[in-house]
Formats: structure tokens, C-alpha cells, sequence
């Protein structure tokens, strides 16, 4: 048998429906949210001192293995992410690119 699967060629997939909504827009909203409380008051262990270092150099606080970033600290360095930006893959032809909607 030589038939198989047809692959389509590499490139950004159109959907062909919207995308079904599982969840409301105010629990779209609590993610970003909830994410901030944790790295307010969980942190995140970084292992990597010398990324603790960076980190705390940016202005979170590193205590032991834990860092912590600050609310407003996060949306300020968010605010400094270019609108449109892409990703080096092995092949140039397929850098993935991000942009704001």
C-alpha cells in the first residue's frame, strides 16, 4: 500500500468554526488574575541563582531558592513586549510570530 495520510503543507491553520466557549469571559479574566496572586505570594522557585539574580536585579524579590514578582511589576515589564514578535526556529521558513489581537 502506498497511500497513507496527505499532510498539508507547513503554515498558520485557519479554523473553520469559532471556538466553542467552555468558559465565561469573567473566568477568562480570573486566569491572568489567579496567575498574578501566585507569583505575588507563592513565587516560583528559580534554581538558577545567578536567574535569581536577574530577577531580583528587575526587581522581584528572591529569598532562598523562591521568587516572587510584584503585580504592577509584571504588567510594567508586559508593557515593554513588542506588539508583533517571532521565535527562531531551526528553519527560518517556520518562525512561529506572536502579535497582539
Amino acid at each position: 500500500m502506498t497511500g497513507g495520510l496527505t499532510q498539508p503543507a507547513f503554515g498558520r491553520v485557519t479554523r473553520a468554526y469559532r471556538p466553542t466557549r467552555v468558559i465565561s469571559a469573567d473566568q477568562v479574566e480570573a486566569i491572568p488574575q489567579a496567575a498574578l496572586k501566585v507569583l505575588a505570594e507563592i513565587g516560583i522557585r528559580v534554581l538558577n541563582a545567578p536567574a535569581r539574580a536577574l530577577y531580583a536585579a528587575a526587581g522581584g524579590t528572591a529569598a532562598d531558592q523562591m521568587v516572587r514578582l510584584d503585580p504592577e511589576l509584571v504588567a510594567e515589564r508586559l508593557r515593554t513586549v513588542p506588539a508583533r514578535f517571532a521565535l527562531a526556529a531551526r528553519n527560518p521558513a517556520r518562525n512561529p510570530a506572536f502579535w497582539r489581537r
